[in-house]
Parts: structure tokens; C-alpha cells; sequence
């Protein structure tokens, strides 16, 4: 069925999303000689290997306690039977179980990085252009809301797909959303010289917009 590949198409999407957004956004930034781009490509490949890490202390954690599960973490392995973790899906071929660690969800953290850093971003630049406040208000609302709505799904689809458990993407999430705002304020204080961003500030500047 149509759906059903649609359904597939998107999941494959979300899935290689730690790959190709980094390559893709540094490779614009580049060209277009883009810093913010750029240390939006950096941080969230730093995101990626901060998982990695992450994922290591947890694993030794578990062993160390002789566990296999944990009050309020839950399991720290990937749940029973997760198949079609890879990074890239081949649904014909790539069903075999899933051998790495799970706790914490990958993809989640670095789905809600990129709703902090894309969110803060607009809400620290817009004031900057030319672009009608009520316009750019409406413009960063639309834009936020999206990668919301991109978040959610995402780290929903890694626990639809059996790769994570609920735990496991929401651990995900509150470390992306840490490393999110501490990119970002680097990111201001190197690219900006502003050692004194006012991130929530800007946000209810924009929000408040007339």
C-alpha cells in the first residue's frame, strides 16, 4: 500500500537523521560560508559522540551493579527483539537484533538538540533583520512549532520501532535539551562575542512582538 511505504519512506528519514543532517549542514555552511551553520554541524556531531559516551557510562554502570534493569531508568539494554536499528533501514535485509547499548535514545537527543538550537537561533536573530516583527513572530512560532512536532515524532518512531524504551528516549531528550542550550551559548560567545546572551529573553521578545 501507498500509506504503508509513505509510512516507511519517513521512518528511514528519521532514522539516518544523525548521519545526514551534520554532513548536509556542513557542507552548506561551508559554501555559504555560514559560522552559525557550521557550529550547528559541529555541536551536533559532538552530540553524537557525547551519546557514545554516554551510552558507555551507563553500560558500565549496569555491569558494574550486576543489573539489568534500574528504579525509574528501567532497562538499560535495548528492549527485547529491537530490530531495524541500523542507521540506515533496508527493510528487506536489515532485520537482525540490535546489539548495542540503549540507554540513552541517540536519535531523541539529538531531535531535541535541534529544537533548542534551531528555537534559541531564531529567537536571538530574528530581532536582528529587516523582517516585520509581526511577520518574524509569526515566522518563528511556525518554525518552532515544526521542529516540536519533529522532536515528538522522532523519539515516538524510535520506541514504535522497539528500538528504545520510553525511559530510554526520554533521558535522551533531557540530555539533548541540556546540551542544546550549552551549544548555543558557546556557539554565541565564539561566533557573536556574547558572553552575556539572554536566551529566554529573546524569546519573550519575539513571542511578545507587536
Amino acid at each position: 500500500m501507498l500509506l504503508i511505504k509513505l509510512i516507511k519512506y519517513i521512518l528511514n528519514i528519521y532514522q539516518t537523521f544523525p548521519i545526514t543532517l551534520p554532513f548536509f549542514t556542513i557542507f552548506y555552511g561551508i559554501l555559504s560560508i555560514n559560522y552559525w551553520l557550521i557550529a550547528f554541524s559541529i555541536s551536533a556531531i559532538s552530540s553524537n559522540l557525547t551519546n557514545k559516551l554516554i551510552k558507555n557510562i551507563f553500560e558500565f554502570i549496569y555491569k558494574l551493579l550486576n543489573k539489568k534493569y534500574l528504579p525509574i531508568l528501567g532497562i538499560g539494554d535495548r528492549p527485547p527483539g529491537a530490530i531495524n536499528c541500523c542507521a540506515f533501514i533496508d527493510w528487506a535485509k536489515c532485520n537482525k537484533l540490535s546489539d548495542s547499548f540503549g540507554m540513552p535514545s541517540g536519535h531523541s537527543q539529538l531531535a531535541w538538540f535541534c529544537f533548542i538550537y534551531g528555537t534559541l537561533y531564531m529567537a536571538t536573530h530574528i530581532r536582528k533583520t529587516n523582517i516585520d516583527r509581526y511577520k518574524g513572530r509569526i515566522w518563528f512560532i511556525v518554525s518552532s512549532c515544526i521542529l516540536l512536532i519533529m522532536a515528538i515524532t522522532l523519539s515516538y518512531s524510535r520506541v514504535y520501532l522497539g528500538c528504545h524504551t520510553i525511559q530510554q528516549v526520554i533521558l535522551g531528550a533531557l540530555i539533548g535539551i541540556g546540551f542544546g542550550l550549552l551549544s548555543f551559548w558557546i556557539s554565541s560567545m565564539i561566533i557573536d562575542n556574547d558572553k552575556n546572551v539572554d536566551i529566554f529573553s529573546s524569546v519573550k521578545k519575539v513571542l511578545h512582538a507587536s
